[in-house]
């Protein structure tokens, strides 16, 4: 074999061994596409469902609070009426001491 069909040869199998790597880091960059597409896919579902669950808890957030804020009004009417409960129980005992006499 010649110098110059030895270098041939040589050639055919560099460029061989080349097109082989390149179809290997070609299927390696559409294997790695394939888990960046599914990866991107669960971080949209992932958020998806975590804005769900927040705006979720914000409307219950909004229920406690509106609860919260009828119990401080019936508190408030509680208070009142106790209030005027007192004064009128303070009128009864005035009323009491004026008929009972005293000793």
């Amino acid at each position: 074999m010649s110098n110059q069909e030895q270098m041939m040869t040589t050639l055919l199998q560099a460029t061989s061994e080349l097109v082989q790597s390149t179809k290997q880091q070609r299927e390696n960059i559409d294997v790695l596409i394939d888990q960046v597409g599914r990866l991107s896919e669960l971080v949209t579902i992932g958020f998806a469902d975590l804005k769900a669950g927040s705006e979720r808890q914000e409307e219950r957030l909004d229920r406690i609070a509106a609860t919260a804020e009828r119990q401080e009004q019936r508190i408030d009417r509680v208070a009142a009426t106790a209030e005027r409960q007192a004064e009128s129980i303070a009128q009864l005992i005035a009323v009491v001491d004026r008929l009972v006499p005293k000793e």
